[in-house]
């Protein structure tokens, strides 16, 4: 009879919390893990995700930089986390998309071991960059050029998404360009000012300051659209239609978490897609915010076709996962 009631009793205990949990949630600090090293364009928008919800949940958010693999390693520590709600991921599409295109040895399924949560940022820009002592100023100039020397134009590449970025012209335009890979953007960039490569793929970001300075200019940019303020810059997709390659940002939690945390999380990141100042910072550093945070179904649901998408583009230039 005692340990029966004892049972009972452990049984009740357990519930408690299980029901309680999203009534007094949170009652502690949340850890927001960005799979960035500090002081990236996608660091400031987690910073300012945190601060934002750390004024409205009244509760400490704590950005975590945990840096490495492609981004890997900060969503296998999201996917092996509690899904309580303290535990979330700012995951750029690298670590939520393309992970397993990418790589062979994920540490996670990205399509059952997280949560979607919202939709935050739409458009993290990639782009053609050259020296402005490079003759050329457009993509369809780099082409002719290529077409007149093949096998004699180089560009620099630091992560997968500039390759795909790379294969995917030379493919589609029928050109023989050299892919020069790098470890680290600081030497792309320098061998791109030197002249060992006539250009490179990059993020906005990467090089803004020689851009602003008169040494590097911006060709094109592998979104679907002309960015924000740089309207100038012609996007690939105009010269090589169905070339859109850029990154996004989400809100995700581990699987399983309890549907109104999920809600009232997706609730903040409406908030923050649509604070004025959000949107002005950001934009300064070249991301751009979704129109709306959507709903969790519907962040889900654009994760998958996102996941499609990258699929079939690396199935066209045969990419096999390393």
């Amino acid at each position: 009879m005692k340990l029966f009631a004892v049972a009972v009793l452990a049984s009740a205990a357990l519930a408690v919390p299980l029901g309680a949990q999203s009534q007094s949630w949170p009652a502690r600090p949340i850890k927001l893990i960005q799979a960035a090293s500090a002081g990236t364009s996608g660091d400031v928008a987690a910073r300012l995700f945190g601060e934002r919800v750390q004024r409205s949940l009244g509760q400490a958010v704590v950005v975590e930089n945990i840096a490495g693999a492609a981004g890997l390693i900060g969503g296998q520590a999201v996917a092996r986390a509690a899904p309580d709600g303290y535990t979330l991921l700012f995951a750029g599409s690298a670590t939520v998309v393309s992970a397993n295109l990418f790589f062979k040895n994920v540490p996670y399924d990205i399509n059952k071991d997280f949560t979607a949560i919202a939709n935050l940022i739409e458009v993290v820009p990639f782009m053609l960059a050259a020296s402005t002592d490079q003759p050329f100023k457009s993509l369809g100039e780099i082409i002719s050029l290529a077409k007149a020397q093949p096998g004699k134009i180089a560009y620099g590449i630091e992560g997968s998404p500039h390759r795909l970025i790379g294969l995917l012209i030379a493919k589609r335009a029928g050109v023989d360009m050299v892919e020069v890979r790098y470890k680290a953007g600081a030497q792309s960039i320098q061998d791109a000012l030197s002249g060992r490569t006539q250009f490179m793929i990059a993020s906005m970001a990467a090089t803004d300051a020689l851009v602003k300075a008169g040494k590097m200019r911006r060709i094109a940019v592998a979104s679907a659209a002309r960015f924000p303020g740089f309207e100038d810059m012609a996007t690939v997709n105009e010269t090589l239609p169905g070339i859109v390659v850029d990154g996004q940002y989400y809100l995700m939690g581990p699987a399983g978490m309890q549907s109104d945390i999920v809600r009232r999380l997706n609730r903040e990141g409406e908030a923050y897609v649509k604070d004025p100042e959000i949107i002005k910072r950001l934009l300064a550093v070249g991301l751009k915010m979704t129109a709306g945070a959507g709903t969790p179904e519907s962040t889900a649901e654009y994760l998958r076709s996102e996941r499609a998408r990258w699929e079939k583009m690396t199935k066209e230039v045969g990419w096999v996962p390393e």
